[in-house]
């Protein structure tokens, strides 16, 4: 990360994900801890020489909890088989554009659930034969 990138309130974003944060439930119902752990990871970003996010940072932090808990949610039921199908949703988010994630997140979310309902009807099918 340049100091550069790191002054715009999107380079929140990339630190989340270097930090893990997407990989863990803990801030689900909790949005504060959220945001303050994702401005914490972007403090800790290498090259940022800045004492403390703005406020625009924690903005930005608290947009992205909305996401957040959109895939969180969606991972709770997701065969493992298909999470890697999010990695676009992620390298978009890296580079500071969350409306492209959410668009991302769509993008890979409904082929899922389409063929997880396939399947649903499926087996009841077989159920009721």
């Amino acid at each position: 990360m340049t100091e550069d990138f790191l002054r715009k309130p999107e380079s929140v974003y990339g630190a989340a994900i270097h930090a893990g944060i997407f990989g863990t439930d803990a801030f689900l119902h909790d949005k504060q801890m959220f945001i303050d752990r994702v401005c914490r990871a972007w403090n800790t970003q290498i090259n940022n020489y800045y004492s403390c996010p703005t406020e625009a940072h924690e903005n930005a932090a608290e947009a992205l909890h909305e996401l957040y808990v959109m895939y969180r949610e969606f991972m709770s039921y997701c065969p493992c088989s298909k999470k890697g199908a999010f990695s676009k949703m992620f390298v978009v988010l890296a580079k500071g554009d969350l409306d492209a994630a959410f668009g991302e997140f769509g993008k890979a979310k409904w082929p899922i659930v389409r063929e997880l309902a396939e399947i649903r009807e499926a087996t009841i099918g077989r159920l009721y034969v």
